[in-house]
């Protein structure tokens, strides 16, 4: 009806006269119940004479019969079920709701004594209507106080300013006073760090850095949402600090769930309460900031056994926020966690450094963890980029595995390890006192990393070596058979020390415990070919042995024959009667002159099975 002068293609000028007059006539009638004004692009002033002639805060007179209120098409207010507390719930998701709307609610929530829950998520609040929804939110004079449990404002583009003015109704006024029955808040994709969904803005830290302020005072709220905010360092600086990051301090005790991204809601309060032994974030998009929440949370938790972080973005900065809380001092309680899953998180040579450095005690305080048994890193560029073989994080993770007493897997496959970042962690390997367990898998480690990790195996423990080292998994190395040779003779000259090599069960071949063995794509290569072939010779069990699919080459299969020819002392492997060697780079032709006419090999070449048996 263009009752503020302007027409549907913004023709006019507004005059909020007309909506104004309205509103004075409400506060004295008592007749009329339902009143559309959609589509009249009220705001401002006329926003502001309906909230006051719905809910007076100057005169005391105000409307008490109309019972439905429509400023949107689809989004009638139902003003008399909230005044007589017939709502408990009230969901106005995505009804194009803007500032007027917010302004009316805001009013009429102040008689309300029953509603718990208010959906607003979707519709286009701005900051001026968060500033008069909180008038409602914060404890109210003649006995009144405010019932709503849960607020979700997500997807409304309220900026720093609305969470300002969120936060200044969780924070206590100069005589204490804040709201306290909030305790669910839905703040994602706000743009409260000012920057939008498509990037326009500015960042601005202050409206997160408020809301962490007030989380240090709010003893209510138990659940709060910001994800899809770009919630950057700062911010996460500021969180961290609310929930308690320095250990000491007045920090938050009461929220028991923080969401910073998407389906991975942090669970605050179990890692507090220690009540978890497991958290897995793996594929959560968690970033920097996460892990600093995770951090400052961790610092009070004290159960947790296993904390999976794999496949997300925390890169170096998140590490070096986390490693602090995985540490303690002499006399503190200990962590438990035993199990850290870093895998593809992208956290370089400086990642690693900070790890590393986690692991050893402080030389000053002696502050080291003491737990951390199997540490996941591969595919996080430990070396750097393809070609960079840097070695200061491979460095500080030398000296974790030759000081910690606590670690017994390192898992650093396809990092870029080259031949200097192999030397470099070798040199760990010789007093190392618990690692049992080193992956490279997939690192082109080369011949003078092979031989800086034959030298450490073939180290003798009475030249002060411990040689813990009992898996090792180096497939897909590209090792030459020179190189590939001198470690299988390091390997092969303590049998009784090893478990596995390239995921072939050494142990139990050493001790007769398995009758075939299934190796199916498990990239042995020559060393595990050569290696096998020491173990096999004495081997009284194994029956048949499936290797398709290794690549082993001649060289592997001629390797691997040395088992079955007696040594020195007429030694040889008797039991093994079938052989698969397909997918292998070989022919029967090649390897039928090589292995005992006892042994049936197969050998599929375009789907053709050819087979060489005793006849």
């Amino acid at each position: 009806c263009e009752i503020c002068g302007v027409g549907e293609g913004g023709d006019g000028q507004y005059d909020p006269s007309g909506v104004q007059s309205l509103a004075d006539a409400l506060v004295y009638n008592r007749t009329l119940t339902a009143l559309s004004l959609e589509g009249n692009g009220i705001c401002g002033e006329g926003a502001e004479a309906l909230a006051e002639a719905l809910a007076s805060r100057r005169t005391g007179w105000h409307n008490r019969t109309l019972k439905t209120l429509t400023l949107t098409a689809g989004a009638e207010i139902p003003l008399g079920a909230l005044r007589r507390n017939e709502l408990t719930e009230l969901n106005l998701a995505d009804r194009r709701l803007g500032m007027c709307e917010a302004v009316v609610l805001g009013a009429i929530l102040v008689h309300s004594q029953s509603l718990h829950t208010l959906n607003l998520r979707g519709n286009l609040i701005d900051a001026r209507g968060v500033k008069a929804l909180t008038c409602a939110l914060t404890p109210r004079a003649r006995g009144l106080r405010c019932t709503v449990s849960t607020l979700s404002l997500a997807g409304n583009v309220i900026g720093p300013e609305g969470a300002k003015a969120l936060a200044s109704a969780l924070h206590p006024d100069p005589q204490g006073i804040m709201n306290d029955s909030l305790t669910a808040l839905n703040l994602a994709d706000c743009a409260i760090c000012g920057v939008g969904e498509g990037g326009d803005g500015q960042y601005d830290p202050s409206g997160v850095q408020s809301l962490a302020d007030a989380l240090v005072y709010n003893q209510s709220l138990t659940s709060l949402s910001l994800e899809g905010n770009g919630v950057d360092m700062e911010g996460g600086k500021a969180l961290a600090s609310a929930l308690g990051s320095a250990g000491t301090g007045r920090h938050n005790t009461t929220l028991k769930t923080l969401t910073m991204i998407e389906g991975a809601g942090l669970p605050v309060g179990a890692l507090r309460q220690n009540e978890l032994l497991e958290l897995s974030l793996a594929y959560r998009k968690v970033g920097v900031c996460d892990a600093m929440l995770l951090s400052a949370v961790l610092v009070h938790s004290k159960n947790l056994q296993t904390l999976n972080l794999k496949g997300n973005a925390i890169q170096s900065a998140g590490v070096l926020a986390l490693s602090p809380a995985l540490t303690t001092v002499p006399g503190e309680d200990p962590h438990c966690l035993s199990v850290l899953n870093l895998e593809g998180n992208g956290i370089g040579p400086e990642g690693a450094a900070a790890l590393g450095a986690a692991l050893v005690p402080d030389a000053a305080s002696e502050r080291c963890n003491q737990s951390i048994a199997s540490l996941i890193l591969n595919d996080n560029e430990i070396s750097g980029p393809p070609g960079s073989d840097i070695t200061n994080g491979l460095e500080a993770l030398a000296a974790a595995v030759r000081g910690s007493l606590s670690l017994t897997h390192l898992d650093l496959s396809r990092n870029h390890v080259g031949p200097r970042g192999t030397a470099a962690l070798a040199s760990g390997l010789y007093q190392s006192k618990s690692l049992k367990s080193l992956s490279l898998t997939g690192n082109e480690i080369g011949g003078e990393g092979a031989e800086a990790l034959a030298a450490v195996i073939a180290s003798d423990p009475e030249d002060g070596h411990t040689r813990s080292l009992s898996v090792l998994d180096i497939r897909y190395s590209n090792l030459s058979p020179a190189s590939a040779k001198k470690l299988a003779q390091a390997i092969g000259a303590h049998p009784a020390q090893w478990t596995y090599l390239n995921t072939i069960p050494l142990a139990d071949v050493a001790h007769d415990r398995v009758t075939s063995l299934e190796l199916v794509g498990s990239g042995i290569g020559i060393v595990g070919a050569m290696v096998l072939a020491r173990w096999l010779r004495f081997n009284h069990s194994i029956e048949r042995i499936d290797l398709a699919g290794n690549n082993i080459g001649y060289a592997g299969a001629e390797a691997l024959s040395v088992a079955f020819s007696p040594n020195e002392d007429g030694v040889k492997n008797k039991s093994v009667t079938s052989l698969n060697l397909s997918g292998n780079g070989v022919s029967l032709e090649e390897v039928g002159n090589i292995f005992p006419p006892l042994i049936s090999i197969v050998v599929r070449r375009n789907t053709i099975m050819m087979s060489s048996t005793a006849g």
